[in-house]
């Protein structure tokens, strides 16, 4: 595996680390007690007021209500103990059932619209489970408990099978909204579900709720974060670092280093002709042809259909030839604009080719500039490649020039 890819899985795989470590810990605070139970439990409260914070404060909707499920639930189970009664079965069911709404729910806020419905459905829930623990309904706790297989691993959890199935339920749903869109905000629910199944397994065991609600808390707010840095540091279009990545890139790259400026040629007139939907398709096929660049270049999206190349330790000879290689490459490979009459969804024959789709062709002009005794600072540098690129368009485009 090579270490892009390791970067890349890092982000995804931090809640799976989190819940491990968190596991390590309960087995161990179980064992030695070395923290009593109830720093552990006004810890647990703070850690899940702080992600209600950062996820009111980031309008973070989905992590609020979730947070807020968890956090009415330690309440229940670890401070009025609630374990032995049906309120430990609704729990159950409630905790994947709402992480399965709040998914397919948009970010607008907390105190939006959409908010108050949140509100709305936790309050149905806190009434719905008080009125079957008061009333001792034994209809529908019998529902509530109903069996559906009688395999024996099932019956090794106290989980209830209607809320196994939810919890198995929500994982499918976010694993494939997973693969639709990799995301560590995405992931993090993952976490949160397989961490709330965990503290629900120990039943009746206090210190289990306490530790991996509050983790899920983390788990959370970390996902914030996450999210929060690929929105300031990756272009949302193309995937590919912006030109603020860029520049902190360029305060502690060192002493010798190129840098090439990209800019798509005609891509005005690209646009007025084919559209602004069709320009933003040409700005990923280039971001994603750059992706393959080789000499070690590191690529960001500099601004409009403007781009820059880093060649981190070699001067401007050096990467000329993967520069050629990647202009040759765009100008080449050209991208499909798909017809108005293409299904929705891939049919299973794929007919031959039709006048409904054709392939379009880009070129793109690149100036390159390395740090000189002339051009001291990355400002300098970037000027310069900028002017190379400006000669690159006067000798006719699709060319390099330094």
């Amino acid at each position: 595996m090579k270490l892009k890819d390791i970067k890349n899985l890092l982000p995804i795989s931090i809640p799976f680390g989190l819940i491990y470590f968190s596991y390590k810990f309960f087995l161990k605070i179980q064992e030695t007690q070395l923290i009593s139970f109830e720093v552990l439990r006004y810890s647990s409260y703070a850690v899940l007021l702080i992600g209600l914070v950062v996820s009111y404060f980031f309008n973070r909707n989905r992590v609020f209500f979730t947070l807020i499920t968890l956090l009415l639930s330690q309440y229940l189970l670890v401070d009025k103990k609630l374990y032995l009664s049906v309120v430990y079965t609704a729990i159950c069911i409630f905790i994947p059932l709402n992480i399965i709404i709040f998914t397919y729910l948009t970010e607008r806020g907390v105190l939006t619209s959409g908010g108050k419905s949140r509100i709305i459905l936790i309050i149905v829930e806190i009434i719905f489970t008080a009125i079957i623990f008061w009333t001792n309904n034994q209809l529908l706790i019998t529902l509530l408990n109903i069996k559906f297989f009688s395999l024996k691993i099932i019956s090794l959890t106290p989980v209830p099978q209607i809320a196994i199935l939810l919890f198995i339920a929500s994982m499918l749903i976010l694993i494939i909204r997973q693969i639709q869109n990799i995301s560590p905000y995405e992931n993090s629910f993952a976490g949160v579900i397989i961490a709330s199944f965990i503290a629900l397994n120990f039943k009746g065991n206090s210190l289990a709720a306490v530790v991996f609600f509050s983790m899920s808390s983390i788990i959370l707010t970390v996902s914030i974060i996450q999210d929060l840095y690929r929105k300031a540091y990756l272009d949302e279009l193309t995937g590919i670092p912006t030109r603020r990545a860029l520049m902190e890139e360029l305060m502690k790259i060192g002493n010798k280093y190129t840098v090439a400026m990209l800019d798509i040629d005609f891509f005005k007139k690209f646009n007025d002709t084919y559209g602004h939907s069709v320009g933003d398709n040409a700005l990923k096929f280039v971001a994603t042809m750059m992706k393959n660049v080789t000499g070690g270049g590191k690529i960001y999206r500099y601004g409009g259909e403007e781009f820059t190349i880093i060649f981190p330790g070699k001067g401007v000879d050096e990467v000329i030839p993967h520069l050629e290689k990647l202009r040759d490459k765009i100008s080449r490979r050209g991208f499909i604009l798909r017809g108005q009459d293409r299904p929705k969804k891939k049919p299973k024959k794929v007919k031959p080719r039709s006048n409904s789709s054709k392939r379009l062709f880009l070129t793109v002009s690149i100036g390159v500039s390395e740090k000189t005794e002339r051009n001291k600072t990355a400002d300098d540098v970037i000027k310069s490649a900028d002017n190379a690129l400006y000669r690159a368009k006067k000798k006719g485009r699709n060319c390099i020039s330094k």
